[in-house]
Order: C-alpha cells, then sequence, then structure tokens
C-alpha cells in the first residue's frame, strides 16, 4: 500500500539556502540537481542569468526517481554582508518559516486536506532543511544571530563554503570552530558542517567546479582537471 501510494502521489522535499552573499548559495542547488535553475525575477520573468537574490524565490524541481514522482521544492534567500540591514535579512527569513509553518498547520486541521504530491500541498509545505553557508575563515557573530532565531524551527545543516580556499589543515580548523561555536550558541545542527566546492560548469562545459589558472576545482571529485574535491 505504501508502495503504491508513492508511486501514485510521490514525495518531496523542501530545501532552503541562507548565508553571507557571494558563497555559491545558487550554484549549490543547480549542482545538487544537476540542472541550470531558472529562478523567477519579479521584473523580468523566467531568467538563467547569474543576478543577485533581492528576495526569497522558489522553484519545483520534479524529477522521477526510481519510479517514484519526486518534488523538490527549493528556496533562495537574499544574502547579507557589508551595508546590508541584517534586521531585515533576519526578518526575511524568519517570516518566511513562520508563513510556511502556518500554511502546513491550517492545512493539517483542514478537513479537505490537499493531496500530497498536488501544487496545493507543496505550497503548503514547510521547509524541510535549511543549508546555512559560513564564508571561510569566518565564523561570525550575524551567523550565530540567525542560527539562534532559527533553532527549533527547522532542521540545520552548516556548510562551509569554497573550501578550496583552504588548506587541508585549515578546513579541518574551520570545520571544528563552526561545529564549536554552534553547539555553544545552543544550535542543534541536523548533520556536521559539510565542506563544499560550489561553482559552475567551465566556459558552460563539464565537470562543474571553479576554475583556476592551474585547473579547476572540481566540485564532484578529482580527475585529470585537478585534485581539489569537496569533504
Amino acid at each position: 500500500q505504501v508502495l503504491d501510494e508513492l508511486e501514485t502521489k510521490g514525495e518531496s522535499i523542501s530545501i532552503m539556502v541562507v548565508g553571507e552573499t557571494g558563497l555559491g548559495k545558487t550554484s549549490l542547488l543547480s549542482s545538487l540537481f544537476q540542472t541550470d535553475l531558472v529562478w523567477p525575477q519579479a521584473d523580468s520573468g523566467p531568467t538563467r542569468r547569474p543576478l543577485p537574490t533581492a528576495s526569497i524565490k522558489e522553484i519545483n524541481v520534479p524529477f522521477d526517481l526510481d519510479g517514484v514522482p519526486f518534488n523538490a521544492r527549493l528556496i533562495d534567500s537574499p544574502g547579507y554582508g557589508e551595508g546590508t540591514d541584517l534586521k531585515r535579512s533576519y526578518a526575511l527569513v524568519t517570516r518566511y518559516l513562520h508563513g510556511r509553518l502556518r500554511a502546513a498547520m491550517q492545512q493539517e486541521s483542514r478537513a479537505d486536506r490537499a493531496a500530497q504530491g498536488t501544487p496545493t500541498a507543496w505550497e503548503e509545505q514547510p521547509v524541510d532543511v535549511i543549508l546555512y553557508f559560513f564564508a571561510p575563515h569566518r565564523c561570525k557573530g550575524a551567523d550565530l544571530e540567525l542560527l539562534s532565531r532559527l533553532r527549533g524551527k527547522v532542521s540545520i545543516v552548516p556548510i562551509l563554503a569554497k573550501a578550496d580556499t583552504m588548506t587541508t589543515e585549515e578546513l579541518a580548523d574551520f570545520r571544528d570552530q563552526v561545529g564549536d561555536a554552534v553547539e555553544a550558541a545552543g544550535v542543534t545542527c541536523a548533520h556536521p558542517p559539510v565542506a563544499i566546492i560550489c561553482a559552475a560548469r567551465p566556459g558552460g562545459g563539464e565537470p562543474r567546479g571553479r576554475e583556476y589558472p592551474w585547473g579547476v576545482a572540481l566540485s564532484e571529485g578529482g580527475s585529470r582537471y585537478g585534485s581539489a574535491r569537496a569533504h
């Protein structure tokens, strides 16, 4: 019965990326699902241009997973940085999460709940996990403040961005630093910090990675293009 229901209604997940500007949040979502995402733009319609994210954006990526219809709801949030109103950035993320939780509660309370796998059900699905991006070498107070506000609202996975900018020793130390700081802030994470190298396909080709004069730091393992990889 469970298998029949899965094949009929499918399954879904809702993933949100949060963190500082310029850390590759949008690029990671594209890499995870092996596709160049077409994000909606308020002024010009869908676009593939790598424009800065100015507001929270959502996109559904449907695909087939061994015969089971699967929908990934991806949520991109504006990055923050120097000159950014941190309070506004915090409020955008927390308001969004609260709204999704309220919608999910209202959905569960209705007698005529939307069937799983329908667009209405996806719209009212709470966020399953937040991928929270840390800039390399830096565990900022702003990061810990926002994580504290997210505590108890959603599962959190710390992401150590641009891992190729750190040596092996620096990366190990930074992973420990982030883990200790998050624990000290009272934030429970669903997974230990994950280090990534995330970038588009060099020159539009394969494989994905970050281009350097000596070659490419690969996002998905080593080859003749370079030896750096995600951890």
